[in-house]
């Protein structure tokens, strides 16, 4: 099989899902990157540059193809040749019906829930395959079979994908595009909604119809596990409840960090923030619904230190720790920066915000007004534009500088920088000891904090 846009996090997920069934995997993508090395090695034809027919393999039964991908030499040349053409959420869809699938779903939170929960099943020995949407130090070989394949430079990235021998599967749960409405779960996890991916749903009631169709893919018999603490989840999980009362009512699970639930179990996670502790009440009761003794839960919490980009320590710069997150809607960054001036105290936050997707900045522009108020100085740099999702409509009130002016406007020390070396020369000046700088965003600022810090 050949999968077009390989790189990605979660193409590169189920990549590794069919490379472990045996499959041969070959896969393109315009860039290279740490995924696709890692993929390399692991025994995967990769191929990187633009699209040509003759990167898909002559004998290629299936194709599939990432959301992003616009019709392509190769996925023509597979048309032409009658081959099988999936897109990556159909193929992961199939994939959920022939599991005992746990579904991890929200507007945020749920690569971390999903993380937490996968790692409690292991220790627990439920053996989980799983697919996630960020990379675990934990799940170091996913191949049980081919340690020595593995260099021990790509052992220790990680990986988002772990293969197990039991029936249950953990998947990240994907909201765009109606991605998710593919998925057939026997346990779905809720950790909130909100006014996101307008690209897809225009308006937050949109929104909110594609989580409840979600919902109602649950198999029959099926668990639901929602975080009370956020209004539009439980109102929605309330509505199914009146419903469909039969299907619905005593199968709802719920947890509160409001209402205290399970302190011991707040008490074990090294996460910083109210967002963190959630997370692990998220986890938490769905080992309990599964039965995994609260100890192995509170261990397993305790060790955890973070997925891939969030909140991760990369290195230091003038002095200063320099820590990443993937936080890139208006919630997030709030939520991370109330948990770096938890974390940090009274230490001066020097934010480095990276917009993502013009239309995103576009929609959520006044929400991002009121999302770096625990920032002392905020450095915003161009907006990263996300192949396949831009519609090539450029708004004079929509870019970086317009949202650095705004903030300004408004009383915050708010700059505009727009080229990385100048980045790195403003922080070396502002930076010190009693500082920490926040780089947050799901583009490329991973790879410019990366360079900043070498």
């Amino acid at each position: 099989m050949h999968f077009v846009g390989i790189g990605g996090i979660g193409v590169s997920a189920l990549a590794r899902w069919y490379h472990a069934q045996k499959w041969m995997v070959s896969g393109s993508d315009i860039e290279p990157s740490e995924i696709t090395d890692a993929l390399k090695s692991e025994g995967i034809l990769i191929t990187t540059g633009p699209h040509k027919a003759q990167n898909v393999p002559p004998n290629t039964e299936l194709l599939i193809y990432t959301a992003a991908a616009k019709k392509n030499p190769e996925m023509e040349a597979a048309k032409s040749r009658n081959v099988k053409i999936q897109s990556y959420a159909e193929a992961l869809g199939g994939i959920t019906k022939k599991y005992l699938t746990i579904a991890i779903a929200g507007s945020h939170g749920k690569s971390t829930t999903t993380a937490l929960i996968s790692l409690i099943l292991t220790k627990a020995g439920f053996d989980p395959t799983v697919i996630i949407g960020t990379k675990l130090r934990e799940f170091a070989n996913p191949y049980a079979w081919r340690d020595l394949w593995l260099s021990p430079e790509n052992r220790s990235l990680g990986s988002n994908f772990r293969v197990g021998s039991s029936p249950i599967l953990v998947i990240e749960a994907d909201e765009w595009n109606g991605s998710f409405w593919n998925h057939t779960p026997a346990l779905t996890v809720l950790t909130n909604v909100d006014k996101e991916h307008l690209d897809s749903y225009k308006t937050e009631a949109g929104v909110r119809a594609a989580f409840r169709k979600f919902l109602l893919r649950t198999r029959p018999g099926g668990r639901i596990v929602v975080n009370i603490d956020d209004k539009p989840a439980r109102d929605l999980v309330d509505s199914l409840k009146k419903k469909y009362p039969g299907r619905f009512k005593q199968n709802v699970h719920s947890y509160s960090v409001s209402e205290n639930t399970a302190p011991e179990i707040r008490a074990a996670i090294r996460l910083p923030g109210k967002h963190g502790a959630s997370n692990a009440l998220a986890a938490y009761t769905v080992a309990k619904i599964l039965n995994v003794p609260d100890e192995v839960t509170k261990q397993t919490l305790s060790e955890f230190e973070g997925a891939w980009r969030r909140f991760e320590y990369i290195g230091t710069l003038s002095g200063s720790p320099v820590i990443a997150d993937y936080a890139h809607h208006p919630t997030e960054v709030k939520k991370t920066l109330e948990a770096a001036r938890t974390r940090f105290g009274k230490k001066k936050l020097i934010t480095v915000f990276q917009p993502h997707q013009i239309e995103r900045t576009r929609a959520l522009f006044q929400d991002f007004q009121k999302a770096f108020g625990d920032a002392d100085i905020v450095c915003f740099i161009d907006i990263y534009e996300v192949a396949g999702r831009e519609r090539g409509i450029r708004n004079s009130k929509t870019s970086a500088f317009k949202l650095a002016q705004s903030l300004a406007k408004n009383g915050a020390d708010a700059r505009y920088i727009p080229y990385p070396s100048k980045l790195k020369e403003f922080l070396t000046t502002e930076a010190g000891s009693n500082s920490v700088i926040l780089m947050l965003g799901a583009g490329s600022i991973w790879n410019i904090s990366k360079e900043i810090v070498q």
